[in-house]
């Protein structure tokens, strides 16, 4: 199976239809589809093209798992959410904008896309979900937008290249291992509005040399700094700032 194109009498598409289909090369879904099911593409390698119809408001968790051939993909308007590692491992997708009318986006959701080197996050995100960009490796800057109030645990884990990131004074916290194994950050700026950190933080940042926690921050996870083996400057400018190692 090569080629799919679904009539317009199908209304719905159990999970996991087409899981494993690694021959299959393009797919036309009709406008009776209101919503993509867990794990409908999964592993279909050889996935290049697939037209989603302005019918679809919903795309499930890993639809598109390890589609490693999928290099740009057109998300319509109709879609306000996308479920847990919807692209995870499509290691060929280099692009993305998510649409404005994306209001909840799954953790893992960009994971291991390790082609992607940009991606657009709509004003009706407030958070950068758990390991958005985990094994992102080619993801070399990142400009987090002014509507993010908190980064969470693994967002940007392992972008190896990531070299370039404005953290924006809307962010309030930071959460576990988020740069853990960013190992081309050398400096990053951290907002006064930020009032925790967590743990492992940066971690592994081998060659980040200097980082100010701001007065705002009260609280620093355990680990924070662990292994970052250029670090010669850490100015904590709180008197009151709590390092927990639970």
């Amino acid at each position: 199976l090569e080629s799919l194109n679904i009539p317009i009498t199908i209304t719905e598409i159990g999970s996991n239809s087409f899981q494993n289909c690694t021959s299959l090369k393009s797919v036309t879904l009709p406008s009776s589809i209101t919503v993509l099911e867990d794990d409908t593409f999964n592993y279909c390698e050889s996935l290049v093209m697939i037209k989603i119809p302005e019918s679809v408001t919903t795309i499930k968790n890993q639809v598109f798992n390890s589609c490693k051939s999928l290099k740009e993909i057109i998300i319509p308007l109709s879609v306000t959410s996308l479920g847990n590692g919807v692209f995870y491992g499509c290691s060929s997708l280099v692009r993305y904008s998510i649409p404005s009318s994306i209001n909840l986006i799954g953790k893992e959701c960009f994971s291991y896309c390790s082609e992607l080197t940009e991606l657009e996050i709509p004003k009706s995100i407030t958070k950068i979900p758990n390991s958005l960009f985990k094994g992102c490796k080619s993801l070399k800057s990142f400009n987090i937008p002014s509507h993010i109030t908190s980064i969470e645990d693994y967002a940007f884990y392992n972008c190896e290249s990531l070299c370039e990131l404005t953290i924006p004074s809307s962010v309030v916290s930071i959460g576990n291992n988020v740069f853990d194994y960013c190992s081309s950050i050398k400096q990053i700026e951290i907002p006064s509005s930020v009032t925790s950190i967590g743990c492992g933080v940066f971690s592994n940042c081998i060659n980040l040399t200097k980082i100010t926690v701001p007065e705002s921050t009260k609280t620093i996870g355990g680990l924070a700094f662990s292994r970052c083996s250029s670090l010669v400057n850490v100015e904590i400018l709180s008197p009151i700032n709590v390092l927990k190692f639970s």
